[in-house]
Formats: C-alpha cells, structure tokens, sequence
C-alpha cells in the first residue's frame, strides 16, 4: 500500500523551468528501449492521472483526515489483543489491562497523547507535502514509462482520447482522490482492527520463519549512549 501528498510539484517545476535546471533522468531497470512515439503518448496519459500538484493536494486535504480515522479505530481496539500471547509476562501484562483499550492504557500514562499525536500527524504531513512535490515529476515520469511498456501505441491513444473527453477529464481529476475518499478510507477504518488483532499472529509466524537465523546483533554501548 502508502506515504502517501501535493501545489509545491507545480511551484518546484516552475523553478526548475525557470532555472534552467532540467529534471533527473528516470532510469529504466528494463534494458529494451521504449519507443520515443509511444513514450510521448504515455507521457500524455501520465500528465492527466497525476497532474502537477496532485500528491500536495492529497496531503493536504485528506492524508491527515485519513490517518486520523485509521488511528481513531485503532485506539479502540483491545490493548489485549495486540500482545504477543504465550509467555509469563504477556500473561500477567494481559491480566492487569483486562479489556481496556489503546486509548485508556496510553491515556493513564500520557492524558495528552492524543492530542500530541494529531499535532504530530499535522506537521508530518505539512512537512512531508513539498518533499513529495519535489519527487511527482519522478513519479510521472516513471508512471508514463510504465504505460509506455504496457500499452501499445495505438491503445495509448484510445486512452488519451478518452481522457481528453468531458468524461474523461472528470475521471483523471478525480482518479488519485478516490483512493482518500471517505467511501475508501471507511473500509481502511474497519480493517486496522481487524490487522492489531492479527498482528500478534503474524509477529509469531515472523519470529518462526526467521528461527533458522542467528539473533541480532545486540546495540553497542556507544549507541546505548547515543540513544
């Protein structure tokens, strides 16, 4: 899945442009060289999907809405069930929350973490939009030469004559915004439950495939110092 986003992509390419500066080159793992027609054309498709701004208007209207809905059912979850289960002191850790939640454990230690953990999520996302502006161009490149190797010439036109319908503008404006919409996010909400209430499991299923692994190694005393 995430950044997951972005006016400071259009800005950061306006000065770039106006610079002189031109755009890192995106390098292709694939050796077969895409034909340049047809990366043009893809280009095209990638310009309308994620247009300039894009991930900066993503983060600022919806990421930290969305995470707030994510981290709101996951403070509701039982603290109990996303303990690791087996040993002695999980047990006696368990015994003492009983059924209390995430958010009445966490709230007896700190009763502002909730309030810090908004604040935080605020400026992560203030602070995260121009960075991910700073790399959309990449992203739009790189998307435009995934389509160029998966579509041909003539079905690349066919989707850019559709996005350049009335219809199809609509659905190119709107098709990175779906995936933060409250219809979207809403099923996102009823998963995180559900995943702390496996976590445990899935931890325990880590720990055994990795078994046949030595441990790692255990932190220096400079870095104990450090932290």
């Amino acid at each position: 899945m995430m950044t997951i986003l972005i006016a400071a992509a259009a800005l950061a390419g306006a000065s770039s442009t106006a610079t002189g500066q031109q755009q890192p080159t995106v390098v292709s793992p694939n050796v077969t060289e895409i034909e340049a027609g047809q990366l043009e054309l893809a280009r095209k498709t990638a310009a309308a999907l994620l247009p300039p701004g894009s991930y900066e208007k993503m983060m600022r209207s919806s990421m930290e809405q969305m995470v707030g809905t994510i981290t709101s059912q996951m403070y509701n979850s039982r603290m109990a069930d996303i303990l690791p289960e087996g040993s002695a002191p999980d047990l006696e850790i368990e015994r003492e929350i009983g059924d209390k939640t995430i958010k009445e454990v966490l709230g007896a230690g700190d009763p502002h973490f909730e309030e810090r953990m908004r604040i935080t999520n605020r400026v992560l996302f203030q602070e995260m939009a121009p960075i991910m502006g700073r790399i959309e161009p990449d992203v739009r490149e790189g998307l435009a030469r995934a389509y160029a190797r998966k579509f041909s010439a003539a079905q690349l036109q066919d989707i850019n004559r559709f996005l350049e319908t009335g219809s199809g503008r609509l659905f190119a404006a709107e098709s990175m915004m779906t995936w933060v919409d409250p219809e979207i996010m809403s099923l996102m909400a009823k998963l995180t439950p559900e995943l702390m209430k496996e976590m445990p499991a899935i931890m325990e299923k880590t720990k055994a495939a990795t078994a046949h692994l030595p441990p790692p190694p255990a932190p220096s005393k400079s870095e104990d110092e450090e932290g």
